[in-house]
């Protein structure tokens, strides 16, 4: 079974798609072949450089320094009352779900190479989106830096907040997270692209899904 196809089967959420070849990409800022991380999916590389785009969502990205891999997911958590917060960020099963295989598929197989070492960023959560009296940007946030913390794993890059959008680059060869900035008006899609991810939780039978 595909890890994706592995992913769907969890039911909590439904990858976007397999990653297509119009997903790598030449990007000249960073002067690399990178793959995009689309909303509501996770990816893994052992050599392009991962890249997503974010306003509200969070970008959550793991380096694993042994052996030179990274995975990067890009998610948003399902909105509800303020009640409902525990003590460290809202429940989602959508977002743990895809946090789980995204970290599944990180592993190395039991016995194969050196004892991993892991390293994490986490950017995006801007604040322009509200609903259900939830700032959706600091939920999604809370839950990135959650599931840092319960996996002990080291929080290196945290670029989060302010109302801006930004696009982050994650390398597999050396851990180091970049990011760039961009003004709300210069990418209006964007926003509209979270805005119908966000609204696919009202719709179980498209959960997750973002054309």
């Amino acid at each position: 079974m595909h890890r994706w196809q592995a992913a769907a089967a969890r039911a909590h959420y439904t990858p976007m798609s397999e990653p297509t070849a119009k997903d790598r990409y030449f990007d000249p800022y960073v002067q690399a072949w990178c793959v995009k991380v689309r909303p509501g999916s996770w990816e893994l590389s052992d050599s392009d450089i991962l890249c997503a785009t974010a306003a509200s969502c969070a970008v959550l990205g793991v380096w694993d320094s042994a052996h030179n891999r990274a995975v990067m997911s890009h998610f948003m958590v399902e909105p509800t009352a303020p009640a409902n917060w525990t003590a460290d960020s809202l429940p989602s099963p959508h977002a743990e779900a895809l946090l789980g295989d995204m970290w599944a598929g990180l592993q190395m197989p039991v016995g194969e190479g050196t004892q991993p070492a892991y390293k994490a960023a986490v950017a995006g959560g801007g604040t322009m989106m509200l609903c259900n009296h939830v700032v959706v940007g600091q939920a999604n946030v809370m839950k990135a830096v959650d599931w840092v913390h319960k996996n002990k794993l080291e929080l290196g890059t945290y670029d989060v907040g302010d109302t801006v959008i930004r696009r982050v680059y994650f390398s597999p060869a050396t851990g180091e997270a970049k990011v760039l900035r961009v003004g709300l008006n210069r990418n209006d899609t964007v926003r509209r692209r979270e805005e119908i991810y966000l609204q696919s939780f009202s719709t179980p039978h498209q959960q997750g899904q973002v054309a």
